[in-house]
């Protein structure tokens, strides 16, 4: 073909045509392509100590096109399970219409229902000591037939996941190819959804209200009783414990935290996870929000304020520097996300947290309209 001359219809298809080949191949054969389950695995520094190999957080790069194919797998699986109301609807992880708010207006309102009926309620944060590399191969392909994928998918599915392979990159320095026999790739298309599938049965005989986020587990459970409500939790956490060891999943006690929301100044006894006992604490950071025992924000409003006007003195710094529109770009982009985050959960905040939160936010329009330093906050 000449330069100037121009590209033959056939010419554009090629590419097309041979992804609805490759595609047409792989469903006839019922076999993933081996090269595209290698991973490179670049680890990134996320804080402490650079010599701990725990201070690092990997990160998963996959070929593009076997990224392509597993949107179509992941697109028909997930279209079944939905069809056919399989998944638990407490699990707000890696689901359509469902996001970190959804589980945390789901505690919300559950707690404050609770206290206004004058209930003690205890909650139990859950942490999972790397979820996702827990996940076994041969229990995902047996859960997978649990919930009715069978025939060719179930095959095509079993060749996406075994006999992966990884290599780490490090700099320049490259390691040797290391199969896994367990895990899912956290870059992939198909590896939250299977995640999704192998915790599906986590609240199975649970009587306690439980919620899930990605690899985030919560228990809630409120009562007048406190005898009671020990009992039920504990029961909870025993029958936990052993879907755990049952499904190779390591729960850490030593990041479980228990809360408890309560008008009333009862004793409570001590909570125990695998014969450990789960400290007690005030306040605790959940999917970004930060919840007290006395159902106040006052301390999450602060935080967010210190990190907002961090953010907002960096945009000062350059404030003259960058026109106006470009101001307004940086601040939507990176500080208005920040505001917006969980402000439906702290929507009842007091007064004081309001007036500060808004102070911030003219902060940022003073400096955004080019107004001076010193000019005042509000209109006469």
């Amino acid at each position: 073909m000449l330069l100037n001359e121009p590209p033959h219809e056939n010419f554009l298809r090629t590419p097309l045509l041979l992804s609805v080949f490759f595609l047409k191949l792989i469903l006839s054969s019922e076999v993933f392509p081996t090269s595209w389950k290698t991973a490179t695995v670049i680890p990134i520094h996320k804080t402490g100590s650079p010599t701990v190999v725990q201070n690092y957080r990997p990160i998963t790069l996959l070929p593009s096109l076997s990224k392509v194919f597993e949107n179509f797998l992941h697109k028909h699986v997930y279209s079944y399970l939905e069809y056919h109301k399989l998944l638990i609807p407490n699990n707000s992880g890696f689901r359509k219409k469902h996001s970190t708010l959804t589980s945390l207006l789901g505690t919300c309102h559950s707690v404050y229902q609770a206290y206004d009926s004058n209930l003690s309620s205890r909650i139990v944060f859950l942490d999972k000591s790397k979820a996702f590399d827990r996940v076994d191969h041969i229990c995902l392909i047996f859960k997978l037939q649990q919930l009715g994928i069978d025939g060719s998918l179930l095959n095509l599915l079993s060749s996406c996941i075994f006999r992966r392979s990884q290599v780490v990159l490090l700099g320049r320095s490259r390691s040797d190819l290391k199969y896994t026999n367990c895990g899912v790739p956290q870059g992939s298309v198909v590896g939250p959804l299977s995640f999704l599938i192998y915790v599906n049965d986590i609240a199975t005989n649970i009587k306690a209200s439980i919620s899930l986020f990605a690899d985030v587990t919560t228990l809630l459970h409120s009562d007048k009783c406190t005898v009671h409500l020990h009992s039920v939790l504990t029961q909870d956490l025993c029958t936990l414990h052993r879907w755990s060891e049952l499904w190779n999943v390591t729960f850490n006690p030593q990041k479980t935290a228990v809360m408890t929301i309560s008008k009333y100044r009862n004793d409570h006894p001590p909570l125990l996870f695998n014969k450990t006992h789960l400290s007690e604490t005030d306040r605790h950071k959940h999917l970004g929000s930060l919840f007290h025992h006395i159902l106040s924000w006052h301390t999450h409003i602060v935080n967010l304020h210190h990190k907002v006007m961090t953010k907002i003195n960096r945009l000062r710094s350059f404030g003259n520097l960058v026109p106006r529109h470009v101001l307004l770009t940086i601040y939507k982009t990176n500080i208005l996300p920040v505001f917006d985050y969980g402000n439906i959960i702290y929507d009842n905040c007091c007064d004081y947290g309001n007036r500060m939160l808004d102070k911030a936010q003219l902060s940022a329009a003073k400096i955004i309209v080019g107004c001076l330093k010193l000019h005042p906050l509000t209109m006469y």
